[in-house]
């Protein structure tokens, strides 16, 4: 058998630290309350993340210039359009359940029109129409 042959780059304090610290320079650390080892610019980071995933075209671009308070903006819109999904889909529910309708096909229906109107409002969300459920009454 033979001896394995050592790698060719030498051991670096890069390969020692844990991933999320890897590329970060030491004055860009510091220790939280508990102890903890951080990056300084983790709440920048978290923000921009956020953003990402609100992203709706330019608004909101993490790689580029918005305010904190857009994000908090988009998040509390789009917790508002969630619960009136959520409390849209329930009282059609308690409504059937009421009616006593528990015809097979008459709860597809119920579905169905629940599902229609469910990605209706997810649609009108992803566009910035935040009224699109009234467009069909």
């Amino acid at each position: 058998m033979m001896a394995q042959r050592p790698p060719k780059d030498p051991i670096t304090e890069r390969d020692l630290r844990m991933p999320e610290f890897r590329d970060v320079d030491i004055a860009d650390l510091e220790r939280r309350e508990d102890g903890t080892i951080a990056r300084k610019d983790r709440w920048e980071r978290g923000i921009r993340e956020i953003a990402g995933i609100l992203r709706n075209g330019d608004t909101l671009d993490p790689r580029k210039q918005f305010e904190v308070c857009d994000v908090v903006a988009a998040v509390r819109a789009n917790a508002d359009q969630t619960r009136r999904i959520v409390a849209y889909i329930k009282s059609a529910e308690e409504a059937t359940r009421k009616r006593g309708e528990n015809s097979k096909g008459r709860d597809r229906h119920d579905l169905a029109s629940m599902t229609a109107l469910a990605a209706t409002l997810i649609e009108g969300i992803e566009r910035g129409d935040h009224n699109a459920h009234a467009k069909g009454d």
